[in-house]
């Protein structure tokens, strides 16, 4: 006859309850009469253990646990599968061995979804902050002096004199601003 338990927290329990999510089903082989586990089930460390657990690889012939990149892991049809992506990142790519390989509210070519358009920002290179397309860095002789990261860096500090060189420094009464010096 055979030892059932339920291990929870890594610690076995040997009274009939229904186990909570942190605990696993498993079988003592040393009381099995043919030393082999039932079909839905595989052994590891010398226990039956489920071919659902993704703490055990799934139906893999392994027992090492589904680790899949800023993912959550289940199994579907014996294989580690992503059941929900941690915080902003997402599954972008439809390819579980990879996890959530995207972070949408940083990465600047999916800012805000998977589906977004590579953020473009004219006269800068692009930023993701918080899924909202943002400057990273103005191009040279060039500024945000409005500080609205949707039309870019929109000043050109080499000929505006009402920002020459940097924004809100203007030129003197009079001169004007010429590569990015008041004259």
């Amino acid at each position: 006859m055979a030892a059932f338990k339920y291990v929870c927290f890594g610690v076995p329990l040997f009274i009939a309850f229904n186990a909570f999510s942190a605990c696993s089903f498993t079988v003592d082989l040393d009381y099995l009469q043919n030393q082999q586990c039932p079909a839905s089930q595989k052994l590891c460390n010398n226990k039956c253990i489920s071919k659902s657990d993704p703490q055990t690889g799934c139906a893999a012939n392994s027992c090492v646990p589904c680790t899949l990149s800023q993912a959550t892991a289940n199994c579907n049809n014996g294989l580690c599968a992503i059941a929900g992506c941690l915080r902003s990142y997402r599954d972008c790519n439809r390819v579980a061995d990879d996890g959530c390989e995207v972070d949408i509210d940083h990465d600047p070519d999916h800012c805000g979804s998977c589906t977004a358009a590579p953020c473009v920002v004219p006269n800068a290179t692009p930023d993701c902050a918080a899924g909202r397309c943002a400057i990273r860095l103005c191009n040279d002789g060039w500024g945000d002096c409005n500080q609205m990261a949707t039309d870019g860096c929109e000043t050109n500090l080499q000929t505006n004199s009402a920002h020459c060189s940097k924004c809100d420094t203007p030129c003197p009464s009079g001169a004007v601003c010429v590569s990015g010096k008041c004259q």
